[in-house]
């Protein structure tokens, strides 16, 4: 009497099992190992470029200085102004940096490093915020700048 079950589903279901597995343990790669290094290593770029950028300097000037070199990470976004972003990949929960560019006039008159899902709060081991007092809207807060 047979059970009903041949060879082939037996490897057929084998396959299956070890193909799951495989993807389960890529997975599990990725989330432990590969996206932490990734998120640090883009946070590290970011904040690179922003000791780079000087204040004062036209906006011209400091896209040039983006475009000259090859991140691997840095997204540049020119759609809120008055601000400039450039923004690191997105991460779970929207935690990612953020380099908020103020541009007056032509000119970059403030720089700040700010969470992309709290435009308030300044994450945890980002550089100093920088910017020229009498030119820039920020004392009044970033939620300011959100309003773009």
């Amino acid at each position: 009497m047979t059970s009903g079950y041949s060879r082939r589903d037996t490897l057929e279901f084998t396959g299956s099992a070890v193909l799951t597995i495989a993807v389960i343990a890529v997975g599990t790669w990725l989330a432990v190992v590969w996206q932490p290094t990734r998120e640090r290593e883009a946070k590290e770029e970011l904040a690179s470029f922003a000791a780079q950028v000087e204040l004062g300097a036209p906006v011209e000037t400091v896209r040039g200085l983006f475009d000259s070199r090859p991140f691997a990470y840095l997204e540049w976004h020119s759609e809120f102004h008055p601000y400039f972003v450039v923004k690191t990949p997105n991460e779970a929960g929207a935690y990612n940096w953020v380099l908020w560019l103020e541009d007056r006039g032509g000119v970059i008159v403030g720089a700040r490093i700010r969470q992309w899902k709290h435009k308030n709060i300044k994450p945890g081991g980002s550089p100093e915020d920088r910017f020229i007092p009498d030119k820039t809207r920020w004392p009044e807060g970033l939620a300011y700048a959100a309003q773009y």
